[in-house]
């Protein structure tokens, strides 16, 4: 390439030779090829080489990638002047995951929880977070790290259960779960807050007291109830045996014959701890009520004879005053 071509550099004055740098040249054209135009033109700017690998296209239409050919649009899948700059429309650019239009090379990225292939940079590949270091690649209340596709989950300690709003902590078990002294086969209907008793009917379920009232809840997928330690756990576990036959109940009814009566006055029901029955005519009719309706913790107490919300010591088994 002769300086004489370059005309007024005065970078290429005396010299047989310039060069730009690997794959590029100096921009000695005087007229493009056919249907290309030089860019910006002069092959000295400021003083300063003008180094270009190319002519562009007149007009600014883009020019084919591969053979640098003008056409009216880009090959397909390709954009920008030169065609060099992936068009993220057209098969999400050949990326896995996600797509960046301005840029020129390795323009693929990958959701969280996954990074780029090592062997193909379109490709996306999960990262094993329980590799890493607990408390840095995963939380630090997490006992036993299990990784799954895109993320990870864990296995929790006795005494603890995986956090159902996040299902990658480990949290411990309120201070509810201490086995009562109870028999699970003769439920009393009110309860303290907070107890625990195993189902008998299902090793899967276990009776957790809200509002003084059981609440029958289901272990985490996996764990069994276990009768001895009062937990859900995945393994050593001893399922409550089961209950026999239940006595038939008794029938709704009156402890005792009324004949006459006060209207509004309230008698024990023999059969139900939340019913009972109201006296609506002076004769002796009756009617039967549930405290429930009204109040759905409460209970009717066979002394006081009104609906109540029962003590501990309550006992739903006596129905009849002795």
């Amino acid at each position: 390439m002769a300086s004489s071509q370059v005309g007024a550099s005065r970078d290429c004055r005396g010299n047989t030779v310039e060069t730009c740098g690997t794959g590029w040249r100096i921009q000695i054209y005087s007229v493009c090829p056919t249907g290309k135009y030089k860019g910006e033109g002069d092959p000295v700017i400021h003083d300063k080489l003008n180094c270009e690998n190319e002519c562009y296209c007149k007009d600014e239409l883009p020019c084919f990638f591969t053979n640098g050919t003008c056409k009216d649009g880009c090959a397909i899948g390709w954009r920008g002047i030169t065609c060099n700059e992936r068009d993220c429309k057209f098969k999400n650019g050949g990326c896995q995951d996600r797509c960046t239009e301005d840029k020129r090379d390795e323009w693929c990225s990958c959701d969280e929880g996954f990074d780029i292939s090592p062997n193909a940079w379109r490709k996306c590949i999960d990262i094993n977070e329980c590799a890493g270091e607990r408390g840095e690649d995963y939380d630090e209340d997490c006992h036993t790290c299990v990784n799954t596709i895109g993320s990870y989950t864990c296995g929790c300690d006795d005494g603890y259960e995986l956090d159902s709003a996040t299902n990658q902590t480990c949290i411990e078990f309120d201070s509810y779960f201490v086995l009562l002294l109870s028999d699970p086969c003769n439920r009393d209907w009110f309860c303290d807050v907070g107890n625990i008793l195993p189902d008998p009917d299902s090793c899967l379920h276990y009776f957790y007291c809200a509002d003084g009232q059981w609440g029958r809840i289901k272990c985490p997928r996996g764990y069994l109830f276990d009768w001895n330690s009062a937990y859900c756990r995945d393994e050593d576990v001893i399922c409550h045996p089961e209950c026999p036959p239940k006595p038939t109940p008794v029938e709704p009814g009156l402890c005792e014959t009324v004949t006459s009566c006060v209207v509004g006055e309230k008698f024990a029901d023999r059969a139900s701890c939340i019913h009972f029955w109201e006296c609506i005519e002076s004769e002796g009719i009756l009617e039967r009520k549930m405290c429930g309706a009204q109040r759905p913790t409460y209970v009717f107490d066979i002394d006081k004879r009104e609906c109540l919300h029962p003590v501990a010591s309550f006992d739903c088994e006596m129905r009849c005053p002795v």
